[in-house]
């Protein structure tokens, strides 16, 4: 069975706040599950968030559009 964060973790390794994390769950930013009334977050889900927006990210960057990003 996969380990899965909760909340807390994720947003610690995400260096960001618990309740961001739950308003990126709430909202579908972010994959998740809850089980009960606790929200769940899989390592692999959290991966691809991240790597999804450093994708974002890097595409923001680039301004002109003759350039190969």
């Amino acid at each position: 069975m996969d380990e899965l964060f909760t909340p807390e973790q994720a947003a610690a390794i995400l260096q960001v706040s618990p309740k961001t994390l739950k308003d990126w769950l709430r909202a579908g930013k972010l994959p998740g599950c809850k089980i009960g009334r606790f929200w769940r977050v899989k390592p692999a889900d959290l991966e691809a968030f991240i790597r999804a927006s450093r994708l974002r990210h890097t595409r923001e960057e680039c301004v002109d559009p003759r350039q190969d990003c």
